[in-house]
């Protein structure tokens, strides 16, 4: 191979390259079939499909906090006998989640059904979540697995092959029947997500083991340690998904749209932050197991330098080209809201920070800082929300939720850095 196709790529196959390039593609997939929705079933259609998409990322929260932010950091610990039991305990736990979900659905789906009549949307869609939320999360857990094993790659066939999945049976739906609904959404992304799951784990299931014997403690183990960031998940997202709703009751319908607008533009960083943090916390994890706690500082403070940086960079550019870029993608009736990109821009300064931060927080097994970041950032954000929003209008709310990112960011920065000097200190006493 020629000395630059070679270098070109030895830099493609770097894991953090690697890593940018599946969110790209798992970020252009949830894309994608918002569009298709979007212009094949129209905007009632999409709304009813937003609130279910809420409800999906609602228990990949779930998951990610109690079964695979654990199961990265703690997998680093362990020897290659024990990996393959703890892998082993921890594909049970999803898999009771799993069932747990498909049975709450089934069970509100019959509720539905007794209620509003069994061939009502609701009762249908209902029953529809029995396959969409457990496959959305055997698709999570497969490529959190690829993650926690740094095997970036691995991740890459998973998310590709739904992207080819998932929008070939949109496409195919809309062909056959020339309407494609909600329900037919939700029923092609959850099976397609559950195949495209299944599928990874059966390929890696060699190695997985599992032992009786340290499945509840594995469990309770996971538990502890994913408590507060549970919590703390869940105030973010409370946070992020009850704007548009305080901004429906303030200031309007039109001006949520176009708040919503201009933060689909400040979301274009999304893939690379995604990409980034997916690496990240395994690798912050690898590096306090094996280079210690200066190790583990070292990096972090790299990560969250180059990537507040980046954004800042970012920020910048939405100071001065937002409102040219808002205008390109969406058309001239969101032109003059350049104000309100650049207070949006700073949310993504802090979300860059907090990425940072949390991951090495983890691997500290600092979660309740982690949890603390975020609900100082969510109460400033609401504390500043209503009185930005009476004097500056939409700006004020867009700079009500910058100021709330930003103090998450400046919190969990400030709070590893604390952690780091008292266990530093604490191990230079006993050394």
């Amino acid at each position: 191979m020629p000395t630059p196709l070679k270098t070109i790529f030895n830099a493609l196959t770097r894991r953090p390259v690697l890593a940018l390039l599946d969110q790209c593609v798992a970020s252009g997939t949830r894309f994608l079939a918002f569009l298709l929705i979007g212009r094949f079933a129209g905007p009632t259609e999409l709304g009813v499909y937003t609130i279910i998409v809420a409800m999906v990322i609602g228990t990949n929260l779930i998951q990610e906090a109690l079964i695979a932010r654990p199961y990265q950091v703690f997998l680093q610990r362990m020897s290659t006998r024990r990996q393959r039991s703890f892998s082993g305990s921890t594909l049970t736990q999803f898999i009771g989640l799993a069932a747990l979900f498909a049975v709450l659905s089934i069970v509100g789906g019959v509720a539905f059904g007794l209620w509003k009549g069994w061939d009502s949307n609701f009762t249908l869609l209902a029953f529809a979540l029995a396959i969409q939320l457990p496959g959305t999360l055997c698709w999570d857990f497969s490529r959190r697995y690829a993650f926690a094993k740094l095997n970036m790659g691995g991740a890459i066939v998973i998310d590709t092959g739904l992207a080819i999945v998932q929008i070939g049976s949109l496409l195919v739906i809309h062909g056959v029947t020339s309407r494609l609904t909600a329900l037919h959404a939700v029923l092609a992304v959850g099976t397609s997500s559950l195949v495209v799951g299944l599928a990874a784990l059966g390929y890696w299931s060699i190695e997985f083991s599992l032992s009786r014997k340290r499945l509840w403690l594995d469990a309770v183990k996971n538990f502890r340690f994913g408590s507060w960031l549970l919590i703390g998940q869940f105030i973010g997202f409370v946070q992020g998904y009850s704007i548009p709703y305080l901004l429906a009751a303030t200031v309007g319908m039109e001006a949520t749209g176009i708040f919503m607008a201009c933060q689909q533009v400040v979301l274009l960083s999304n893939p690379f932050l995604l990409g980034i943090s997916n690496w990240l916390g395994p690798q912050l994890a690898s590096t306090h197991h094996l280079g210690g706690l200066l190790g583990l500082a070292r990096l972090t403070r790299l990560s969250y330098l180059t990537l507040g940086g980046l954004m800042s960079a970012f920020w910048l550019v939405l100071v001065f080209y937002g409102e040219l870029a808002i205008g390109l993608l969406f058309g001239d009736k969101y032109i003059g809201y350049g104000n309100m990109l650049a207070f949006l821009g700073a949310t993504m300064v802090g979300f860059a920070l907090s990425i940072a931060g949390t991951a090495a927080l983890a691997a500290m097994n600092r979660t309740r800082i982690i949890m603390v970041g975020t609900f100082c950032g969510t109460i400033m954000g609401f504390a500043t929300f209503f009185p930005f929003v009476y004097v500056w209008g939409l700006s004020g709310a867009a700079a009500a939720l910058g100021l709330g990112s930003l103090t998450s960011g400046m919190v969990h920065v400030v709070g590893f850095e604390w952690c780091f000097k008292r266990e530093n200190h604490n191990w230079i006493a006993e050394g």
